[in-house]
């Protein structure tokens, strides 16, 4: 119930929205019915994106480090994924509000006087704009009576104005009691009386988007538009490189600057204020496509990653992109043209300092894992993916992906089940010069290219040797690791790579420089598609495990002789399968988490298909002894958890032998581990015949706890040694095992250390293809 009686001046539309309740409970349609005259549907409403606000540019930096020299950094932020293919929605009027001023029932409207102050930061009922001020005087806003009537028909704001003082009005949306939001205004029309006109000393008005002034009224044009007679219409005008966006407030000041405006003094009356905003025509559009990703880097003082978007712009660290309670319009689009703003896909991400100071650090680690957003009270939340598989059909779903169906409407195809669970690059760009540019490119229009060179992730320092690269999603792009990595895991790679020195693994989740349309078109439409991805290895490659199909082009230069090329440690080898001994019934998430968080690469499982990697077969044996002829090698046995649900009952390892030496292998087991009267090893071929073998010998005193990677096997070596003289040249197999235990136990564990000598040196150790390769 209003205190005061309604206004209604002829000449005034009444055909708007009054009040921020109704705006966040009525329907869309409801709501766009009583909106103002503005059409958005027109081209010159269309606003192509302002410069970017100037900002500190995000990165996610290792700023402290424990005793060993590691520290750790994460963040979250929100991107938006590219689309193919989209409806676009239908044209909608824009939103008119107004604020007369006289429904306020706040406790300062209560003073025993007809012109009560108008307190700072106060925030009107009908509108929810804000009045903030900053002035000499204790009271520069009354709220007067009204020509209108009585008092119970009209209220108005009287200003008054010295010297440098400036009162400003925030345009906001939301619904108490949650925060209120700023909201980007097309125009504005206000209806004063009083206002200083004078070209020289008079009061001129600014338009801000975020604080940022983007447009002045001076005194003069603000006479040129009509202000003398009492009601004025400011829009965003643009300007020199910059073009019309919207702006969330504006301001009244003197034209002067100091110190010449210190005679400046002006006093007028704001009758109301009404304002247009974009009518959320593209919020969905635009919402509809937010994720959220997740960064963990490890590395040592300084270890840095930047990103950028798809247009190269510096990523924002946010996670309020898309439509907030109560609102119909994108965070990331505020002025609702169709277009992001800012974080528009991921493009590019540069590593650097991951070497230290020295140069030479290599325990570097970049993990990249998606997830969702959820809004309450209009807080933005982070949900880490809850499994390996991924997104890919909601990511079709959104409108990515390479190719549309035949039906009506379309639907986007191309992902293969297994895609990750975020987006690096995109194999098409939209032009964002404008609107009509960034929505109007339609399939035809795209140059699709899957290795855009401005694409991917780069780590450009020659001495640095990295860790692990780990990007559980689709990557695209060139990327460039110019030192040398122990490994590089993605989910999807669509892209090429280059390493100038050694790779360790290269793995890939799902598939590797191929796509296939995944409807029932039939014919040519079902055959394979290459990216043209080039996988290029400079110096020496240790394995490479594509969980799907493979055509990517996969180059090893075995530059072995080149000094200038980053070289990885070839003797200390730590077993790729990793089980976590995480219960079961912690479920699969606990799984996740373990692994974006993880500090070691030892420590951490690779996704693989829709689950971890594992080395439990001769076809799935890990290749050990690249580029060296004897390694020292640490596993581990028996453990589980909720995506790696069996016990790991064995580990498999390929190791090539030229006949010429013998192979020697020394093993020993955790005397505290698991069955470890019943662990043994063996030597196999590749058709699973027993060549030598021995069973379990033990370390006294090693603690249970102890996993590998934390520290070395220690202890009087008592463990067997294996002498074994190969006949001929070939690849054999060492497979460790240990009984599962009864009933089953994802937390009982056997360690294991072998040093093993006289392999044959390789300059690349294996190729495993999950579903067929060229």
């Amino acid at each position: 119930m209003s205190m005061f009686g309604r206004k209604n001046r002829s000449g005034q539309s009444t055909n708007v929205s009054n009040t921020a309740a109704k705006r966040g409970f009525k329907a869309a349609a409801t709501l766009h019915a009583r909106a103002g005259q503005m059409d958005h549907v027109e081209p010159e409403h269309f606003g192509i994106e302002p410069l970017e606000k100037r900002q500190l540019m995000f990165a996610l930096t290792v700023t402290s480090v424990d005793a060993s020299g590691l520290g750790t950094a994460t963040a979250d932020f929100s991107y938006v994924i590219p689309y193919l293919f989209r409806e676009i929605p239908a044209a909608v009027p824009d939103e008119t509000i107004f604020e007369e001023f006289e429904d306020e029932m706040a406790p300062w409207t209560m003073v025993p006087q007809p012109s009560p102050p108008v307190p700072n930061n106060t925030v009107f009922a009908d509108s929810q704009i804000r009045l903030t001020y900053s002035a000499v005087s204790s009271t520069p806003v009354l709220w007067i009576l009204g020509p209108d009537g009585t008092e119970t028909m009209d209220r108005d704001l009287q200003v008054r104005l010295t010297a440098s003082d400036f009162v400003e009005f925030g345009l906001q949306e939301g619904m108490p009691p949650n925060p209120l939001i700023s909201r980007v205004a097309n125009a504005i029309t206000l209806t004063l009386t009083g206002l200083d006109l004078n070209p020289i000393t008079g009061t001129k008005i600014e338009l801000l988007l975020d604080g940022e002034v983007v447009d002045t009224y001076s005194p003069a044009q603000l006479a040129a538009l009509g202000a003398a007679g009492g009601q004025v219409t400011l829009v965003d005008r643009g300007g020199p490189g910059r073009t019309a966006y919207g702006f969330t407030s504006f301001r009244f000041s003197s034209f002067q600057r100091a110190p010449d405006n210190n005679g400046y003094f002006d006093q007028f009356v704001i009758d109301d204020i009404s304002a247009t905003f974009p009518s959320g025509r593209f919020g969905d559009f635009s919402g509809d496509r937010v994720r959220g990703v997740r960064v963990v880097i490890v590395g040592p003082l300084g270890a840095t990653a930047n990103f950028f978007d798809l247009y190269d712009r510096s990523i924002r660290q946010t996670l309020a992109l898309g439509v907030p309670q109560n609102s119909q319009t994108a965070l990331v689009d505020r002025n609702d043209d169709g277009v992001p703003d800012f974080n528009d896909g991921i493009g590019r991400i540069v590593l650097t300092g991951f070497g230290g100071a020295s140069g030479i650090d290599t325990r570097g680690m970049f993990t990249m894992f998606g997830g969702t957003i959820t809004i309450v009270n209009n807080a933005f939340t982070f949900g880490l993916v809850d499994g390996p598989g991924g997104f890919a059909d909601d990511f079709e779903g959104a409108g990515f992906g390479y190719a549309l169906t035949t039906t009506t409407p379309p639907a986007v195809i191309g992902l293969p089940p297994v895609g990750g669970s975020v987006i690096v690059g995109s194999p098409f760009i939209r032009n964002n010069t404008n609107p009509n540019t960034y929505l109007g490119d339609g399939l035809g229009n795209f140059n699709f290219d899957f290795n855009r060179p401005a694409q991917g992730v780069f780590a450009p320092e020659n001495s640095t040797v990295m860790s692990s690269v780990m990007i559980h999603g689709i990557l695209f792009g060139s990327s460039q690791i110019n030192g040398a990595a122990s490994r590089f895991s993605v989910a999807l790679m669509q892209g090429s790579l280059s390493v100038r020195g050694d790779l360790g693994t290269f793995a890939v989740a799902g598939e590797s420089g191929v796509w296939t349309r995944d409807d029932a078109t039939g014919g040519n439409n079902a055959a394979m598609n290459t990216t043209n991805s080039v996988i290029q290895i400079g110096r020496t490659l240790g394995e490479a495990l594509i969980g799907g199909r493979m055509l990517s082009s996969l180059i090893v230069s075995a530059d072995v002789n080149n000094p200038s090329l980053a070289i990885l440690p070839a003797f200390d080898y730590f077993e790729k399968e990793v089980m976590y001994g995480i219960p079961i019934p912690a479920m699969v998430p606990a799984a996740i988490n373990a692994t974006v968080n993880a500090q070691t690469r030892q420590g951490q499982a690779i996704p693989f298909g829709t689950g971890f990697y594992r080395n439990d077969t001769i076809a799935g044996a890990e290749f050990i002894g690249v580029n060296a002829s004897g390694v020292r090698l640490r596993g581990e046995l028996a453990l589980g958890d909720p995506v790696n649900t069996a016990e790991d009952p064995s580990d498999v390892y390929a190791f090539a032998a030229d006949g010429t030496t013998d192979v020697v292998i020394s093993m020993t087991f955790d005397i505290l581990g698991q069955f470890r009267e019943q662990s043994y090893f063996r030597i196999v071929d590749s058709s699973g015949r027993v060549l030598a073998g021995s069973q379990f010998v033990s370390i006294p005193g090693l603690s249970d706890d102890r996993r590998r990677g934390d520290a070395e096997l220690s202890g009087p070596d008592t463990g067997d040694r294996v002498v074994f003289r190969p006949d001929h040249a070939d690849v054999y197999y060492l497979v460790v095992s240990t009984p599962n235990s009864t009933p089953a136990s994802e937390t009982g564990n056997q360690l294991y250390e072998a040093v093993i000598t006289g392999l044959a040196p390789l300059t690349m150790g294996a190729l495993h293809v999950g579903a067929g390769i060229g």
